[in-house]
This record gives structure tokens, C-alpha cells and sequence, in this order.
């Protein structure tokens, strides 16, 4: 069950712009915490991962599967 809410409580789905600049600066709080606290003495290194999916027709000639591939990367991206 999707609840369409996404970080930070962002209820209306037309509104990723701004989970997505919440989500970078939020990755970017926790890059200063670890680079001025951590760093020193563990020696590491901070990157970011974002989820994503992409869906391919498994025949790209059949209309049928080109339909199904289309619904389904509409229905990731809205449900994610």
C-alpha cells in the first residue's frame, strides 16, 4: 500500500522538486557531520545512492509491451 508521502511528510505527489532538494540537503548535513567529525580518524569517504528503476518492453515492436513498460515505470515513479 502506497501512502504517496514522501520525505519530509510531503503529502502531494506533484511536489518531488522538493523531496528531492530536502533529500540532497539532508545528504549534505550528514556529509559536514562526517567530514568534520568522523573523517579525521576513520579516513573515509561519503557518497550518495539513489534509488531508481527503468522498465524495457521485452519486445520493443509489440504494442502490448511497450504499453505494460510505460504503465510500469508510471507506476514506480508515482508510488515511490
Amino acid at each position: 500500500m502506497a501512502l504517496k508521502e514522501h520525505a519530509p511528510g510531503i503529502k502531494d505527489t506533484d511536489k518531488p522538486y522538493q523531496c528531492a532538494h530536502t533529500i540532497i540537503k539532508s545528504h549534505a548535513k550528514a556529509y559536514h557531520v562526517y567530514n568534520s567529525t568522523y573523517k579525521p580518524s576513520q579516513e573515509g569517504v561519503v557518497g550518495i545512492t539513489l534509488d531508481t528503476a527503468w522498465f524495457e518492453p521485452a519486445n520493443p515492436n509489440s504494442t502490448l509491451d511497450v504499453t505494460a513498460s510505460e504503465r510500469a515505470l508510471q507506476f514506480y515513479v508515482r508510488n515511490f
